[in-house]
């Protein structure tokens, strides 16, 4: 809990970065590592667990904390504590992140989002696909409550280019469907590396629970609702911030609503990336400065497990139309 209220605890988070890598992969399936950034700035991947008992320590230029993705597993013997860290049957995944901002940012420079590694080849020469996308990522905008621009990509090739790959984006300010602010003392406030435990940390959620769960919404310093007024993420506190997906099912690399459709449909074997990023304006699209940006890679012919019945593969069709639909 320390590293979320400053970016000095280097042995703790190492400490977190071992416990978790060591815990048993339950989607043997899925690739995730978590891009970052080395002493010289190039980006690495590094192994992210998924389902993991214990949060993810997360810390780069922009923000320090922790971090979980729970998905719904393809049966109850890969995670026996699923239902009770999420309780909801329909739910396929959980994303949560906890901790601050090292500097404040406007409210709506934050965006939350997905993109891929390359250009959208297979879309090429499909306009009715096309099409079939541009319904689905409308539906799904709608149900999540809030404006979401996407684009298919571009001619351009760079790879640094961010901006260019194709890509989802939402605020993340109306985008996550509960963050809980928690304000920091005076001693605890960033640049403090004086920092102790204090009971400050009792009035903060724990990961891996719902955070519907956590009742002590009371106290002054707290509050479960970003405010529309509120100009920018602030430094000094603490955002406990969590989504949860009823839509797209990772484990089995598909979406399921408003139509099931599988995800190698749309980009063929790219892999995806979950992100969270500082965008200062539409001219600096292609200027991105991730809080968060964790990549999933489809195994479809995963090696890591002699059981079938154990690997997330994807569907043989390409798209379904749910049964609560006729």
């Amino acid at each position: 809990m320390l590293s979320l209220f400053s970016s000095s605890k280097e042995a703790t988070t190492e400490e977190k970065l071992q416990k978790t890598n060591n815990a048993v992969a339950k989607f043997p399936s899925l690739q995730a590592d978590l891009l970052v950034n080395d002493d010289n700035n190039e980006q690495q991947l590094k192994p992210f667990v998924l389902n993991s008992e214990e949060p993810i320590p997360i810390e780069n230029g922009l923000f320090v904390g922790q971090a979980m993705l729970i998905l719904k597993p393809l049966q109850l013997s890969d995670d026996p504590n699923y239902h009770h860290r999420i309780g909801i049957e329909s739910t396929t995944f959980v994303f949560q992140l906890q901790g601050r901002f090292k500097k404040s940012i406007p409210h709506d420079e934050l965006m939350i989002g997905a993109q891929t590694t390359t250009q959208l080849t297979i879309l090429d020469n499909s306009l009715w696909m096309k099409n079939i996308c541009n319904w689905v990522l409308q539906c799904l905008a709608m149900r999540m409550d809030s404006p979401m621009t996407h684009s298919f990509g571009s001619d351009k090739t760079n790879e640094n280019d961010d901006g260019s790959l194709p890509h989802i984006s939402l605020p993340l300010h109306s985008s996550m469907e509960t963050i809980i602010q928690t304000s920091l003392p005076t001693t605890m406030q960033a640049g403090n590396d004086n920092i102790s435990k204090t009971s400050t940390t009792s009035k903060i959620p724990l990961l891996g629970t719902p955070f519907k769960d956590f009742k002590d919404l009371s106290d002054d310093l707290m509050t479960n609702k970003f405010e529309d007024d509120q100009c920018c993420w602030d430094s000094n506190v603490v955002y406990s911030m969590e989504y949860t997906a009823d839509a797209v099912d990772l484990a089995n690399w598909k979406i399921i609503f408003p139509l099931e459709m599988d995800l190698s449909r749309l980009w063929g074997a790219s892999p995806m990336r979950l992100v969270i990023y500082h965008q200062q304006n539409e001219e600096e699209e292609n200027k991105r400065d991730y809080a968060f940006n964790l990549q999933l890679k489809h195994l479809s012919n995963s090696k890591n497990s002699a059981d079938t019945n154990h690997v997330a593969t994807a569907p043989s069709s390409i798209f379904t139309l749910p049964t609560k639909f006729f």
